[in-house]
């Protein structure tokens, strides 16, 4: 989006609605710290992070993402357990890798399309970054010191911007594109302008095993009759599903340390050494509950349950695995700190054996065929308008009604449904309160049955309608512009090559090394 176009928009009471359709353009701003007032991060380091159509992403460019994002989502992770804040640092570093491969792109794509960006655009562009002025004036040597500190020449700044530029450019392109006719405005209207409550049955084939669990004796005539064979044969291929891994049940006192502070790391080993004496002597639990800084599990006495392989980070999970049952690990370092870990019980896992699990599986092909047959007696009875037999058939399955509330019919989600406008395009064709959509629909894996409520006119007029036509025209463009950049981006990606370094993913938060 323009200069020019962002400032048109800019009105009172619209920021939060301008900034939720503009979204989009986050997917190319490869240089975060445009946006920064302090120092920019000095990480460095050598080596390939991606490879986009023989274009390299340095890793020490991935470093710099990864480390920012880090640090903004660290106060929020503090509280969680190990395991869930190690599936945090994974998504941090692969949505970090994504994103870069995704700028490269989108650059590579609008050069080959014929864009450009000359001097002094780019000039322009550097001119408006915070990071490089004071008092809102652009200074030179902040600019080149800020560089510097980074290891970045100037040459090589100046073509990340040039290549940010030609991006913005097609992405400003694809939504002059979607500007609309007078007629498609005047509909948006209309619809921004139609209030309606919409009830309905939302639920999926695992809310109707409730209702419909066979019992032991269904489950025993089934085995004795025709599904004998049926449950022999699916035990036989699905015996993954009949394995259980080796656990372990443990508890655990962390001591934190802060990312690449010397004295924070001395502080804590210190701290863990003098709890791993007294552990020797003291109530482990009680300890924990004492001294433990995972939040997560110090309210448990540091009880973690039970858990298998691949729930903890490595360093952990080696150390608990290789405890014996109620001895009490040597320290351990992790990603997150220093740990003491004790073992309370072991589950040696393994093959369950099919006198074990017939019954469950019997049980569970009878819930299958069951559901089948509900779900296909939901739907013709939908089609019996009037008869009020798919109202008792869904009490008898324990589903019930809810309602929408009111809502526009040009909003870009429904209350409680979400962009879901399948459903609510059946429901305009009843165009009457108490109707009901003569049929069950199926979107993203739910099934819903929808009904109007009621539906009205608004009497005031929202802020949009007080929007000049060509601010009206814009906002509606851009609106469109995120899904169908999205599209064309993943259309471009289809076609690339790009190699990644999974090396890179899935290990702990940075530490700073190169």
């Amino acid at each position: 989006m323009s200069k020019s176009a962002l400032e048109s928009l800019r009105k009172p009471g619209r920021a939060k609605s301008i900034v939720a359709y503009i979204m989009f353009g986050a997917i190319i701003m490869v240089f975060a710290f445009f946006f920064q007032t302090g120092p920019l991060s000095s990480m460095s380091g050598g080596g390939a992070a991606a490879v986009v159509n023989n274009q390299v992403i340095p890793i020490s460019e991935y470093k710099q993402r990864v480390r920012r994002q880090e640090e903004q989502m660290r106060m929020r992770l503090d509280g969680l357990p190990d395991s869930q804040r190690q599936m945090f640092y994974d998504s941090i570093r692969r949505r970090a890798l994504e994103d870069l491969i995704a700028a490269e792109l989108l650059a590579q794509s609008a050069a080959e399309a014929g864009f450009l960006a000359s001097d002094q655009e780019v000039r322009d562009r550097i001119l408006e970054i915070p990071a490089f002025q004071e008092d809102g004036r652009f200074r030179r040597d902040r600019y080149e010191d800020l560089l510097k500190s980074n290891r970045m020449s100037v040459s090589d700044f100046e073509e990340k911007v040039r290549k940010d530029v030609v991006g913005q450019k097609l992405q400003d392109t694809i939504a002059k594109a979607l500007y609309p006719a007078v007629q498609e405005l005047d509909r948006e209207k209309r619809l921004r302008q139609t209030q309606i409550n919409l009830a309905f049955v939302e639920f999926d084939r695992k809310d109707l095993v409730g209702g419909l669990n066979p019992s032991d004796a269904e489950a025993q005539t089934f085995l004795a009759g025709e599904g004998g064979a049926e449950v022999q044969k699916y035990f036989d291929q699905n015996q993954d599903e009949f394995t259980v891994p080796p656990e372990v049940s443990a508890q655990h006192i962390l001591i934190k340390t802060k990312l690449a502070d010397k004295a924070s790391e001395e502080a804590a080993q210190t701290k863990i050494k003098e709890l791993a004496k007294r552990a020797q002597s003291e109530d482990f639990g009680k300890l924990a509950a004492e001294t433990s800084e995972d939040e997560g599990s110090k309210t448990k006495n540091g009880d973690l349950g039970f858990f298998a392989r691949g729930r903890m980070v490595k360093e952990f999970e080696e150390a608990a695995f290789n405890t014996a049952v109620g001895k009490i690990s040597d320290i351990v370092k992790s990603p997150f700190g220093y740990h003491l870990i004790k073992v309370n019980d072991r589950k040696e896992g393994g093959a369950k054996t099919f006198a074990e699990v017939k019954t469950d599986i019997a049980k569970k092909i009878l819930a299958d065929r069951q559901v089948k047959d509900a779900v296909d007696k939901i739907g013709a009875l939908a089609k019996e308008e009037g008869t009020g037999g798919v109202e008792t058939y869904i009490k008898k399955l324990k589903l019930k009604w809810d309602e929408t509330g009111d809502f526009a019919l040009g909003s870009a989600n429904i209350p409680k449904l979400g962009d879901k406008e399948k459903l609510v395009s059946a429901a305009l064709g009843l165009a009457k309160a108490g109707a009901m959509v003569p049929e069950l629909m199926e979107v993203g894996g739910k099934y819903y049955l929808v009904k109007v409520k009621n539906i009205g006119s608004k009497k005031d007029k929202d802020e949009e309608d007080q929007l000049t036509f060509a601010d009206q025209a814009r906002f509606h463009a851009f609106r469109k512009t995120g899904p169908v950049f999205e599209e064309w981006l993943r259309q471009q990606r289809e076609q690339a090559k790009i190699t990644m370094n999974n090396q890179l993913l899935g290990a702990g938060p940075e530490d700073g090394s190169n």
